[in-house]
């Protein structure tokens, strides 16, 4: 599936994977030439289509044929390139990161401070709670395959 060098289709359809189990949408859905779609159902965010690096123009053009309120876009293109049309909205910026997940045993928690993990499925969630009993941070992981996901970060 991987059509870049640097992998960025793979990366995109196992962000979704990973965003959907999250979720708990359905998995991402395939489109054409390597778009993918959720749907996730919610008020105001029906849909997220995920869109690989196309030129801006493709994108513009795609943007223009599923316009809809509710529909989301993600898309691996700078923003400075990325142009769409009325009545989309383009919102802050977010990143697509990727590091390699090593062996290393986690690092010691504060004293005081505990850290509760649970699964389900393919999620992960992390819980460190405070000294005083309340929840400190939080977060969980999509798991794609050989990708973790980290969704739902708060501290």
């Amino acid at each position: 599936m991987t059509t870049h060098p640097n992998g960025s289709d793979e990366l995109l359809l196992a962000w979704g994977r990973g965003w959907a189990a999250s979720r708990g949408t359905a998995l991402p859905q395939p489109l054409v030439e390597g778009a993918w779609r959720i749907e996730v159902g919610l008020p105001g965010h029906r849909r997220r289509d995920l869109l690989p690096a196309w030129p801006a123009g493709r994108l513009r053009d795609w943007a223009a044929e599923v316009a809809a309120p509710g529909a989301w876009i993600k898309v691996l293109l700078d923003p400075a390139e990325l142009r769409l049309p009325a009545p989309w909205e383009q919102h802050a910026t977010e990143y697509l990161m990727s590091t390699l997940l090593g062996d290393e045993a986690p690092p010691a928690l504060a004293p005081g401070y505990r850290a509760e993990l649970a699964q389900r499925g393919d999620v992960l969630e992390c819980r460190l709670i405070g000294v005083d009993g309340q929840q400190a941070a939080r977060a969980q992981v999509g798991l794609s395959g050989r990708h973790a996901i980290f969704d739902q970060v708060v501290t």
